[in-house]
């Protein structure tokens, strides 16, 4: 990928990588690291600490001291749609590269995510995931969000879903969507899909091209996590509620909120238990219905939420 087409456009369309952290001294140091460790050298890192209270504001200014590329950008509002809005506003390229600070992207990791849009092949680019520990609750996080990523595959090799863990996307279409919804503390890369689907922008999948990620090792991270991700979709179900109702609005990540789903459940989780065993079992049932507890809080509460947002 070192050819013409990429040698003009190298000075022409700049990149910045943006990376939204809140209390990550313990892996900002591996991302940072492999985030410079670029086959590319022309782009810019911007770190957005989202009111940490950890050494991560040391580790990041340690990095920028020695490479001018990266930048500190500080924002108090606390929620992921805060952070990613303020790594936006404060980006000066015109393509947006998305990880995570438990990420570790490979070498060749911003050359292949970013060609299809400085190609002008494509506006918009998924990559997938690997997992770093090989812990039961990591191991089972990484096959569930694989089956979740298989059925979103509709149409190959475009995939209705984003995961901000490895995303690229032009910042001007980002922008003529709204950007990030900064009421959302969880789910906000899912809510963004919803309004890029709505503007019939199709989102290519590069499976191959996978960062490496810490999940959640712990039983009460895990549980909190799930938990938060069910009350926020299904604030996101009531904010799109139209979307949701119309022909296109069809969505695996919502269906947990429908009566019926919630009855079948236990069915549901039978027929799991045959075809994929014990092991899987345990992690379907206990996140699931996790999931679905979250889902019933926010029937009760999405309101308040979104009003309470707004102050």
């Amino acid at each position: 990928m070192t050819g013409s087409k990429r040698t003009e456009t190298a000075t022409g369309i700049s990149i910045s990588v943006i990376v939204p952290v809140r209390n990550g001294e313990r892996t900002i140091d591996g991302c940072l690291g492999s985030i410079l460790d670029q086959s590319i050298r022309d782009f810019e890192v911007v770190v957005v600490d989202n009111a940490s209270d950890d050494a991560t504001r040391t580790l990041v200014e340690k990095y920028s001291k020695k490479d001018p590329r990266i930048r500190y950008v500080f924002e108090s509002r606390l929620g992921r749609g805060n952070a990613r809005s303020c790594g936006i506003e404060c980006s000066r390229g015109s393509i947006l590269a998305w990880t995570d600070s438990d990420c570790v992207v490979p070498h060749d990791w911003l050359e292949k995510l970013t060609t299809p849009i400085i190609e002008g092949r494509e506006v918009i680019v998924q990559g997938g995931e690997d997992p770093i520990t090989d812990g039961y609750w990591s191991i089972q996080a990484q096959i569930a969000g694989e089956r979740h990523r298989d059925c979103q595959m509709k149409s190959p090799p475009y995939i209705d879903h984003i995961d901000t863990k490895n995303l690229g996307i032009r910042k001007d279409i980002l922008l003529k969507v709204g950007g990030f919804d900064k009421r959302l503390k969880a789910l906000e890369d899912y809510e963004l899909k919803i309004r890029l689907k709505i503007a019939g922008k199709k989102i290519f999948y590069l499976k191959d091209l996978r960062v490496k990620h810490h999940h959640r090792e712990g039983l009460k991270e895990l549980f909190r996590s799930r938990f938060e991700q069910g009350y926020w979709a299904t604030v996101i179900f009531y904010i799109h509620k139209d979307f949701f109702r119309s022909e296109k609005g069809e969505d695996s990540t919502i269906k947990s909120m429908y009566i019926f789903d919630i009855l079948m459940f236990p069915v549901h989780l039978m027929l799991f238990l045959v075809r994929r065993g014990p092991r899987e079992f345990l992690f379907e049932a206990l996140t699931g219905y996790i999931w679905r507890w979250g889902n019933l809080i926010g029937r009760f509460t999405w309101r308040k939420t979104l009003e309470g947002s707004n102050d």
